[in-house]
């Protein structure tokens, strides 16, 4: 069912036609050698896949952002409708992501005031025709201009963004859950303070971090992987972390994202600066080129509901990297110092 109603916004958004709601249409698209397939497969050439799925992603952020607004938490369902319903919500949910796709990407706006619009959409079944009947692409791109018309109010101009670089709220999630059985290309830390009373800064979490890109990178050719700052790996820390900070963790799989804003604002910096003083820490370490370099320009900090996120990518490595001539490797989720005869085996996974 996600898959279907994801190929049914897609395919309405880089087609520039909406598609109708049925079963015949979405079995146009995927028969082979048929015309609709054609056209659609043109269409998503000509818009590129990439593109499309930066801005599908940032859309999908954003009604998460509506749903989890001023801290209360409502299941999209229950905000669309008025009450319980055995009506299909895919159905809305498209028309509802066509509607703040062609806002927020296409007329180049953003929101403005998430109560307002959460307001606005709250019981919008009363608002459109969510029957059974209206599936025809005029019934749907009516719904979808009573959405627009409704949330526009709650929308301004946005600011110089980019939709196509930097990590959604959707690709953390996605990591974090990866992390938890792909161990050896993913670190979770909760931050780059001390969970002691003091917050103080721990001097020896940013030679860890160098240390665990280094081994990340180390995983062999053609291995990517990253690392997440924000994130803890434990109820434990995520309990202290809460108790310190009076921030409320969200529950990703097994792991908790805590944010890094809050050890921003404890350090009384802005979080350009708290980033600056890990991109520094990079770029005069040790670390050896080309690693150094691939990792400073993928270094991505997203949001993330307010809680804030550093995504340390590490691009996949065509020979083994070292930090200071010696060389890191992970085993299982640990970072680990080779020596001796086993470095060889490091070689050995870039043949």
């Amino acid at each position: 069912m996600d898959e279907q109603c994801i190929a049914d916004i897609a395919a309405s958004i880089v087609s520039g036609a909406i598609l109708a709601r049925s079963k015949d249409a979405l079995d146009a698209i995927y028969r082979e050698e048929s015309s609709e397939s054609n056209r659609i497969d043109v269409a998503l050439a000509s818009y590129g896949p990439d593109k499309f799925s930066s801005e599908f992603k940032y859309v999908v952020d954003e009604v998460r952002a509506l749903s989890e607004n001023d801290g209360n938490s409502i299941k999209l369902r229950s905000l669309l409708f008025s009450q319980q319903t055995t009506n299909p919500f895919p159905a809305l949910f498209a028309v509802l992501a066509i509607a703040m796709h062609e806002l927020l990407v296409g007329d180049g706006l953003q929101i403005g005031d998430y109560s307002e619009v959460r307001k606005s959409l709250t019981a919008l079944d009363k608002r459109i025709d969510t029957s059974r009947g209206s599936t025809s692409p005029e019934e749907r791109q009516r719904n979808i201009d009573t959405i627009k018309g409704l949330i526009r109010p709650h929308l301004v101009p946005a600011t110089e963004r980019s939709l196509y670089d930097n990590q959604t709220a959707t690709d953390i999630d996605d990591a974090i859950r990866r992390s938890e059985i792909e161990g050896p290309h993913y670190e979770l830390k909760q931050g780059l303070l001390r969970l002691d009373a003091s917050r103080e800064l721990d001097p020896k979490m940013l030679d860890k971090i160098v240390r665990s890109v280094c081994a990340i990178a180390n995983n062999g050719a053609g291995r990517s992987g990253a690392l997440l700052l924000g994130v803890a790996d434990t109820e434990a820390h995520s309990k202290r972390v809460s108790e310190l900070y009076d921030v409320q963790p969200r529950k990703v799989g097994r792991r908790y994202v805590v944010g890094i804003r809050r050890e921003a604002d404890s350090l009384e910096e802005k979080m350009e600066d708290y980033v600056g003083r890990i991109r520094s820490a990079l770029a005069n370490s040790e670390l050896s080129q080309p690693l150094k370099g691939a990792v400073l320009a993928s270094l991505t900090f997203t949001e993330y509901f307010g809680l804030g996120v550093l995504v340390i990518n590490v691009p996949a490595q065509d020979a083994p990297s070292t930090v200071g001539g010696k060389v890191f490797v992970r085993e299982g989720d640990q970072t680990v110092e080779l020596e001796g005869a086993d470095i060889l085996q490091v070689a050995a996974r870039f043949s």
